[in-house]
């Protein structure tokens, strides 16, 4: 990703000076204090913390807890998983590709409109014209919607360490005030 071990430093010198700059920006990644506030608004039994690494990684032990937490059954909850991919992004070696959905101008023309008949009449003929609802929504979606690339660059080792770092204080506190296991903040990489 670098040319030189300079712009290395460069680039890493830039980080920790955002970092330290922009600290009210970064406040939103302090997840203690946030679910601390929380706590104070909806009382802790009213706060539940689950991991996109569980979700990523382990999801029928996040299925099981969400269905926990929501009461529905975990076997619903990861049949609807199933049907979305979640690792759908193109990857390179030097990082992937995230996808930007933006609204075509025919999206914002059809909001404007009063009860949004067009949109009405649309989703009570789609029965009649497509074989299940999965299809409609797909070319519906393509023709509301356009889908765009933006790389997004792997963090090198160095830059993890940052990261790691500023909000490693934050992330041992959700293991002592709100009891996530300290061995899985571990196990991502949190602290």
């Amino acid at each position: 990703m670098f040319k030189d071990d300079e712009k290395r430093n460069s680039f890493n010198k830039f980080l920790l000076k955002e970092i330290d700059n922009l600290a009210d920006i970064y406040r939103v990644f302090r997840f203690s204090d946030i679910l601390t506030e929380y706590s104070n608004i909806f009382g802790r039994k009213n706060i539940h913390i689950l991991l996109y690494e569980d979700l990523k990684y382990d999801q029928h032990f996040f299925c099981k807890e969400l269905s926990r937490i929501i009461d529905v059954q975990s076997s619903i909850l990861e049949n609807l998983l199933a049907m979305n991919n979640l690792r759908n992004k193109r990857k390179t070696k030097e990082g992937y590709y995230a996808e930007i959905v933006e609204a075509r101008k025919i999206t914002n023309v059809l909001k404007k409109l009063p009860n949004n008949r067009v949109i009405d009449v649309l989703l009570s003929t789609y029965k009649n014209t497509w074989d299940n609802e999965i299809s409609f929504f797909k070319i519906l979606s393509k023709l509301l919607y356009k889908r765009n690339y933006v790389f997004i660059p792997k963090f090198t080792e160095e830059h993890k360490k940052i990261i790691v770092n500023k909000f490693r204080e934050s992330n041992i506190r959700l293991s002592e005030d709100f009891g996530v296991s300290i061995d899985k903040l571990k196990k991502y990489q949190y602290i």
